[in-house]
């Protein structure tokens, strides 16, 4: 909550627990802005593939593709892009 919210924030816990019941039916579900590192897994293997803390984002790709498994991950990223559908 920010700027005139007057009602509180929700718990660090709720969010933690729909994330994880969106990582059910969605891949490349993360919680932003929370102030601890929350990346994003490869839905092939788990393997985390980009880092988040803060606003800080590091990829961790090589080539588009997950660097445990090869699985190749949709998006726009340095050096190229990966179409989201074929």
């Amino acid at each position: 909550p920010s700027y005139r919210y007057q009602k509180p924030a929700t718990s660090e816990s709720v969010m933690i627990k729909m994330q994880k019941k969106a990582r059910e039916a969605l891949n490349f579900v993360y919680l932003g802005n929370m102030g601890r590192e929350n990346g994003t897994q490869c839905p092939g293997c788990s393997a985390e593939i980009i880092r988040r803390k803060y606003y800080r984002t590091e990829s961790l790709l090589i080539e588009g593709r997950c660097p445990e498994c090869g699985t190749e991950i949709p998006g726009v990223f340095p050096g190229g892009s990966v179409p989201f559908y074929r």
